[in-house]
């Protein structure tokens, strides 16, 4: 059914690469090839295949790319998020106003927004003229600029919390000093005590205050020179004995795979911010060359210029959101560079049981 609705409304064959990554896997497959595709037929000799019964009249324009954004994910608890894809394919008639879209995407908020986009009393449901149903396929193409924009901000807070909760531990790690060296012992201070020996034994006789005299002068001696034995002895601490000891019971080789794993989705997410970038300018590009082209229709100089500066400033407008987040991000991958390497050092580090 797909391949003859394909080939009904001559879909371009490069739509089909973007169709390729879509389906149930197991572990994702080229899920982050995207691109945008485009193909003119402006001047008479470029007319395409004319049927004028199906609103063909050969001079239209066919463009097709992929966005993805983030979604919150209600079935996984551990990790809510979820990035998802959405392919477009648009062609548009300039004489007919004949508009063809497809939209591929795996659940139905495209379809509720583009209802919501072209309800009663929307100025993108008038199709009438073809300068309307121009400014209505650039008001339809902002539902999906707009979407790849959303929630990155809030995925983003989550990474980072991530982060912090795998590894807000480490920084709060009990630190263990080593005891300061004792400072050197203060030489005694002499004490002259022979006046009292003088006045002890002034009475004694010559013969015992002699050899007394020679007794308090060993004494003395052996006193000095113990202290100044002990102060030829300091205690050195040994270059290789660490200054700080930190406390790594706490570290886990878990806490390294998870510090892994929210580096895989930020640079992820990083890759997939740099694609819709490029995918927006590209068509913000597309749809000026369009406009500034000499074999444009006269109506859109006429009537849609204002639209297409509007749509311009407003792609422009997401393209800078995602500058922001990108930027964000980029902060985001130093901060676990420096997280995984204290992780690495402390885990590696740890002395093998029993030593």
């Amino acid at each position: 059914m797909l391949l003859s609705a394909l080939s009904y409304h001559q879909v371009m064959p490069a739509f089909l690469d973007f169709l390729f990554p879509f389906g149930r896997q197991e572990y994702p497959q080229d899920f982050h090839f995207s691109g945008f595709r485009h193909r003119s037929h402006l001047r008479e000799v470029d007319r395409g295949l004319q049927i004028p019964e199906l609103g063909r009249s050969g001079k239209d324009l066919q463009l097709c790319y992929s966005l993805k954004s983030v979604e919150s994910s209600k079935s996984q608890e551990e990790w809510p998020w979820s990035i998802r894809q959405t392919a477009i394919y648009h062609s548009f008639d300039f004489e007919s106003g004949r508009t063809v879209w497809i939209i591929v995407k795996g659940n139905r908020l495209m379809r509720n927004r583009i209802k919501q986009a072209t309800g009663p009393n929307k100025r993108s449901c008038l199709f009438n003229t073809p300068s309307r149903a121009f400014s209505a396929a650039l008001s339809a193409h902002l539902v999906y600029c707009d979407w790849s924009a959303e929630n990155w901000r809030w995925y983003i807070n989550f990474l980072e919390e991530q982060l912090q909760t795998s590894t807000r531990h480490m920084l709060r790690t009990s630190v263990d000093r080593p005891p300061s060296p004792p400072s050197a012992p203060e030489m005694p201070k002499r004490v002259n005590t022979m006046p009292l020996v003088k006045r002890q034994w002034t009475d004694l006789s010559s013969d015992i205050k002699a050899p007394l005299d020679r007794i308090r002068r060993a004494v003395t001696f052996k006193q000095q020179e113990k202290t100044l034995h002990s102060l030829e002895k300091p205690q050195i601490t040994s270059a290789n004995t660490p200054h700080r000891r930190i406390d790594q019971q706490n570290f886990q080789f878990s806490d390294l795979q998870n510090t892994q794993h929210i580096e895989e989705k930020a640079n992820e997410t990083l890759l997939i911010l740099r694609m819709n970038k490029k995918i927006l300018t590209e068509l913000k590009e597309y749809y000026y060359s369009i406009f500034g082209s000499q074999h444009r229709p006269e109506y859109l100089k006429a009537d849609c210029e204002g639209d297409i500066s509007s749509f311009k400033d407003r792609v422009a407008s997401v393209i800078n959101d995602l500058q922001m987040q990108e930027s964000r991000l980029e902060a985001l991958l130093r901060l676990l560079a420096d997280r995984k390497a204290l992780v690495s050092s402390s885990i590696w580090s740890k002395p093998l049981a029993g030593n």
